[in-house]
C-alpha cells in the first residue's frame, strides 16, 4: 500500500522560518521510499519554478507547486494568479498567515509563521457575504485553466462561499487545508457542509504533534473520515519544520495511527492515493 502514494502538503527550505530540509533532500526522500507525488507549499513565494528546477533532476517522485496569497506573494491579485497560472503552478491556495480568521484563531505566532501585520489581514466576503469580485475571478482563472483551488487559512463561512463558487465554476479540486488541525479545526458540521459542496478536507499528521499547542484527538480525525467517507477526505503531514518528523516517517506514523483507530486500508488508500492522484494529475 504505501508504494505510489502522495503526501498533498509538505515545505522545505529556502523559507524564511526554519525547516528540516531542501526541497532536493526531501524530493530524494520522497523518491527512496517510492511516493508517487508531492504538493509543496511555502507561505511567502510561489514554488513553482523550485519545482520545475527539481523535477528535471530525475527523481522517480514528481514535485507540484503552489503558491499562498499572502501579501508577501502579492496577495488578492488576479496578475500573479495568472503568471503562476501561466508557469504551471498547479495549487493556488488562498492566505495562510495574512487571513484574519489565522490572527483571530492562532494570533501572532511568529515561531511558525512570518511576521505579518494584522491590521491588514485578508477577509474574503463582503458586508453581505458575498465573495469579493477579486475572489470571484481569481476562482473563475483557476477554473479556466484546469488548475485547483486551496483553502489556506480562512474561516468556514469563507470556506463555505468558495466551495460553493468553485463548484459552479467547474473548479477541479478545493481543498481545505488542516481542517482538523489547531487554528483552524472546523466542526464536524462545518466539515460536513464543505464536504457537501465537493470539497476535499485534508487531514494533516501535524495535529497529532507536540509541534502544535493544542493536539487533536485522532478519534475526532476518524469520526470525520467515516462521516464524510474517504472519497472526499485527504491525509497529509504539513511536514518540514525544523523540530517535527520527516515527510515519510510522519505519513507512515499518520496512516498506522488511523489504522488502529478503524480506517481500513482501502479508505486509507483512497485518501492518500486516489484522491490527490485525481487532484494532483487529473
Amino acid at each position: 500500500m504505501l508504494s505510489g502514494i502522495y503526501d498533498i502538503h509538505v515545505h522545505a527550505y529556502p523559507s524564511l522560518v526554519p525547516r528540516k530540509y531542501s526541497l532536493v533532500e526531501l524530493v530524494k526522500l520522497a523518491s527512496e521510499h517510492h511516493f508517487a507525488g508531492i504538493l509543496y507549499y511555502d507561505h511567502s513565494y510561489n514554488t513553482q519554478p523550485a519545482v520545475q528546477i527539481v523535477n528535471e533532476l530525475g527523481y522517480s517522485t514528481k514535485v507540484y507547486g503552489s503558491v499562498m496569497l499572502n501579501k508577501a506573494c502579492g496577495g488578492l491579485s488576479e496578475e500573479v494568479v495568472d503568471t503562476a497560472l501561466k508557469l504551471g503552478t498547479k495549487v493556488i491556495s488562498f492566505p495562510t498567515y495574512d487571513a484574519k480568521s489565522h490572527f483571530e484563531r492562532m494570533g501572532h505566532d511568529f515561531k511558525r509563521f512570518p511576521k505579518s501585520d494584522a491590521s491588514k489581514a485578508f477577509y474574503l466576503l463582503d458586508e453581505n457575504g458575498s465573495l469579493l469580485p477579486e475572489v470571484e475571478r481569481i476562482i473563475e482563472m483557476v477554473a479556466e485553466r484546469g488548475a485547483v483551488l486551496a483553502s489556506g487559512h480562512l474561516s468556514p463561512e469563507e470556506d463555505l462561499a468558495i466551495a460553493r463558487l468553485a463548484k459552479r465554476e467547474g473548479v477541479r479540486a478545493f481543498i481545505v487545508n488542516s481542517v482538523t488541525t489547531e487554528g483552524i479545526r472546523f466542526s464536524l458540521e462545518e466539515q460536513k457542509a464543505l464536504a457537501a459542496e465537493g470539497a476535499y478536507l485534508e487531514h494533516t499528521y501535524m495535529a497529532l504533534t507536540p509541534y502544535v499547542n493544542e493536539q487533536t484527538p485522532v478519534g475526532e480525525i476518524v469520526e470525520v473520515i467515516k462521516e464524510v467517507g474517504p472519497e472526499r477526505c485527504l491525509i497529509s503531514t504539513d511536514s518540514g519544520q525544523a523540530s517535527t518528523p520527516d515527510m515519510v516517517t510522519g505519513l507512515y506514523d499518520f496512516i498506522d495511527i488511523l489504522q488502529k483507530n478503524g480506517v481500513s486500508e482501502s479508505e486509507i488508500e483512497i485518501m492518500v492515493k486516489r484522491n490527490p492522484k485525481y487532484i494532483l494529475e487529473g
